[in-house]
């Protein structure tokens, strides 16, 4: 998995919300 850099978001707020993760995801892979 890639983890993307910090966008002005704590690492605490993307393991709370797993589905911002996938939308960050999701942007990177397009």
């Amino acid at each position: 998995m890639i983890k993307p850099p910090n966008n002005g978001l704590p690492d605490g707020a993307l393991l709370i919300r797993p589905t911002a993760k996938e939308n960050v995801a999701t942007v990177l892979n397009v």
